[in-house]
């Protein structure tokens, strides 16, 4: 399954001194908006380019994190209003800091408390 905004062409992975991916840093932001109230329904918050092999519960029923078949993430969707702090620390902590800014900065405020 790809993640949303990935083209099936190939990326060649830069891997930093942890082996972390990082050559293929793609951060994009999409949200559903409730026509009805204007209010946000879903975010998606990409990271990488890639196909999603595996999606984990980050929060149970508010946030979900699509990894690629080498373990990469690629993006996380949030459902429900959560604390980003919680979803932060389900992170790896070896994600480059360029991520973890993006995910700090770029979550629509009405998807976290």
């Amino acid at each position: 399954m790809l993640s949303p905004h990935t083209s099936a062409s190939d990326t060649i992975a830069e891997l930093n001194s942890e082996g972390i991916n990082i050559g293929n840093l793609s951060f994009r932001v999409n949200v559903s908006i409730d026509p009805e109230t204007g209010s946000p329904r879903a975010a998606y918050m990409q990271i990488r380019v890639g196909f999603a092999e595996t999606t984990r519960e980050l929060i149970p029923g508010k946030a979900l994190a699509d990894y690629s078949e080498t373990g990469d993430l690629l993006g996380i969707e949030f459902l429900a209003p959560c604390a980003s702090i919680e979803v932060l620390d389900k992170l790896s902590p070896s994600e480059p800091q360029p991520v973890l800014r993006f995910l700090q900065g770029s979550v629509p405020f009405d998807m976290v408390r």
